[in-house]
């Protein structure tokens, strides 16, 4: 599965992007918001996302809010990481629709987990969106047929 990292510092985009891929992850990178923006505007646009909260450009959450605004055609799942310690900043991250948040420096092993659930999630809400696609178009033929 391929996953975004958005992240605006050098070294720690390079360790992000090191680990994902040696746990199988196929890793498109972004070196600021805007460039997130615009991968995540295209038709095949990653699945799963990591997220910087402060980046030049548009930040994580801002993203994630215009990503739901979008609305659920193309399913993401969303993680914000960031360097910010204040105890608001995960209900922030997740009220702006983030799936889920991670503090800096974070443990590989929790960082693995998490991204673990993000894949699973993912999968389950592409599987969905394919039933139903395939729903809506079974009943579209059986109107189709009814003479509606």
């Amino acid at each position: 599965m391929k996953i975004l990292v958005a992240e605006d510092d050098a070294p720690s985009s390079f360790i992000l992007q090191s680990l994902l891929t040696s746990w199988g992850y196929t890793v498109i990178t972004a070196a600021d918001g805007n460039e997130a923006w615009s991968i995540l505007s295209e038709p095949d646009h990653p699945k799963l996302l990591l997220l910087d909260w402060m980046m030049p450009g548009i930040e994580g959450p801002e993203i994630v809010r215009r990503l739901r605004k979008r609305g659920t055609e193309r399913p993401y799942y969303s993680i914000i990481i960031t360097s910010r310690s204040d105890t608001g900043s995960a209900a922030s991250a997740l009220n702006a629709g983030a799936d889920d948040f991670i503090s800096k420096p974070f443990d590989n092993n929790e960082l693995r987990a998490r991204v673990s659930v993000g894949y699973r999630t993912s999968c389950l809400q592409i599987a969905l969106s394919e039933h139903i696609r395939d729903l809506s178009q079974a009943m579209a033929r059986l109107k189709q047929l009814e003479g509606d």
